[in-house]
């Protein structure tokens, strides 16, 4: 199955609005910054943040929450949500696959269904809450919410056809997520994850949210196939050793269901940290007669900071406004790897 975008909104470091983010990621421009903030060891922490004068305005008062992070997360959602929706216009409420950040051993999930329905609140009830769903499977999960969205369009696509209710033509696929906690940096700290002064191997923490309207069509110039998803034994918290058997199987199987066109880029979550730079190397290696020679590589990370669960909606975002604006040519690779076992990949054309 296929789909076509009708609408996108993004925000992350590098500013509020689709548009202008990538173009910035484009001219690689990084938004990467020392602060004052210091470590244990007196180290100051770096990090790629939205500026707070670019965030919208909300009652905070509304959250069923507290805390930094999770107003940061809904004040980034509510940014990206309004411009994918005020790019077309909506006639009925449209259901969201939202994907969140992943929960942490002896911590809670940092947001859950509540999140939809105070999203919706502050955004004038554009959403169909109750066939909207979370994923709450950190960098990756946008690729089970995009799967599961596509799954609905196809089986109600029109009313005749659908087991109950009416017909859905449109849906809402996003993802939000924040490094804006400071218990949460400093299990990453204590981990050596981060990417500091004193070392070359972790990742700058971001935070961002990203939105993509899809339809159902088998035409037009751009089209997203429905993406795959695997789970990966050896993942950064697991004792086995991690060979790219899950990667490598979710890339395999969506270039084949997308037809094996010649994969000449890819747009994937690299983010500095070696673990992930080898499982994408074992990976590559399982799967290379898959791609054109020349392959090039896109891991806007570097420019925007490691964003969670925001990750996949933007790099669809980023390989569509590259294909719009012919900086990417062909048939497009898009994968991301979760800090635990959850993966995924699919295919733009």
């Amino acid at each position: 199955m296929t789909c076509k975008v009708r609408g996108l909104g993004m925000i992350n470091a590098l500013g509020r609005g689709a548009l202008p983010s990538v173009t910035a990621a484009m001219a690689g421009i990084s938004q990467y910054t020392e602060t004052e903030l210091l470590n244990p060891e007196g180290i100051p922490l770096r990090f790629a943040l939205v500026p707070d004068e670019i965030l919208p305005v909300i009652d905070v008062a509304r959250l069923s929450r507290p805390g930094v992070r999770y107003e940061r997360m809904m004040r980034l959602a509510v940014g990206a949500l309004d411009e994918c929706v005020g790019s077309t216009e909506v006639e009925h409420p449209l259901p969201l696959f939202l994907a969140l950040p992943e929960r942490r051993p002896g911590r809670d999930y940092p947001a859950l269904e509540p999140f939809l329905k105070e999203l919706s609140g502050f955004t004038g009830d554009v959403l169909d809450l109750s066939n909207s769903r979370i994923f709450p499977y950190g960098r990756s999960a946008g690729f089970t919410a995009m799967a599961s969205a596509m799954a609905l369009l196809e089986n109600r696509n029109d009313a005749g056809g659908s087991t109950r209710g009416g017909a859905i033509k449109r849906v809402l696929v996003g993802g939000v997520d924040s490094y804006v906690d400071a218990s949460l940096l400093g299990i990453m700290d204590k981990q050596n994850r981060l990417l500091l002064e004193n070392t070359a191997d972790g990742f700058v923490p971001g935070e961002g949210a990203a939105f993509l309207m899809l339809e159902m069509s088998s035409k037009g110039r751009i089209l997203i196939h429905t993406p795959v998803t695997a789970s990966e034994p050896g993942h950064c918290y697991s004792d086995e050793i991690c060979e790219g058997v899950g990667l490598s199987g979710a890339i395999g199987q969506a270039i084949q269901q997308a037809g094996s066109p010649g994969i000449g880029t890819v747009f994937c979550s690299l983010n500095g940290e070696g673990v992930f730079a080898k499982e994408w190397g074992l990976s590559a290696i399982r799967v290379s007669t898959l791609f054109k020679d020349g392959l090039q590589i896109e891991h806007p990370a570097e420019y925007y900071g490691d964003i969670g669960a925001a990750t996949v909606p933007s790099l669809y975002i980023n390989a569509l406004i590259g294909r719009a604006k012919d900086r990417v040519d062909g048939a497009v690779l898009i994968w991301a790897a979760s800090d635990f076992e959850h993966r995924g990949a699919g295919i733009l054309v």
